[in-house]
């Protein structure tokens, strides 16, 4: 049974951090409003999030301190509330009880790094390719790559955390955000 509940807390928390960092992203990026230093607000909870997430669990920290290597190296904490969620994590990685798999580390981190240098390389230069197989890879990459490593370690916790942080973030940026955000009093850019 404890197992179970570590699926579930995770599944939910991975939620909210999928959430939280499209919401910072939405705040400072995108020009929503909510409250004042509400995009402060949103990177303090999304790096108090993952920070939970890392401590955790060995693979979570495996997978989630790849991913803040991935972003590092593409250049994605470019904002002040990303820059306190990245540091939050570094901090939880560096400094706390968490203990990684330091080659699957290496291994995911340059895994996750190549996938998204090349996104950024077609997304910016607006020539992502309009095929099925494109737009299914790119939303799904980061599930394929997490799922491969659940494989090797042994744990669902992986796949499962990356994949409720894609269904959260994607749902957010997919245009409903207007809707959805504007039921809790958030404005969108044209407001």
């Amino acid at each position: 049974m404890p197992g179970a509940w570590l699926d579930l807390s995770v599944f939910l928390l991975s939620l909210l951090l999928g959430a939280t960092m499209k919401m910072a992203d939405l705040l400072d990026e995108h020009g929503y409003r909510w409250f004042p230093r509400a995009d402060i607000v949103f990177g303090i909870i999304w790096g108090v999030i993952g920070v939970i997430l890392i401590v955790a669990d060995q693979t979570l920290a495996t997978v989630w301190l790849a991913i803040l290597a991935c972003w590092l190296v593409r250049r994605r904490l470019d904002y002040l509330n990303h820059g306190i969620a990245g540091a939050l994590w570094l901090v939880a990685g560096l400094a706390g009880p968490v203990v990684v798999d330091r080659a699957a580390f290496v291994c995911l981190a340059v895994i996750f790094s190549v996938s998204g240098l090349i996104h950024d390389h077609f997304q910016y230069r607006g020539e992502l390719p309009k095929k099925a197989w494109v737009k299914f890879l790119d939303v799904c990459d980061w599930c394929l790559i997490a799922g491969g490593y659940s494989v090797y370690s042994h744990s669902l916790l992986p796949v499962l955390s990356v994949c409720a942080l894609e269904y959260a973030y994607l749902f957010l940026a997919k245009g409903r955000a207007d809707a959805f955000l504007g039921k809790f009093g958030w404005k969108p850019p044209s407001a």
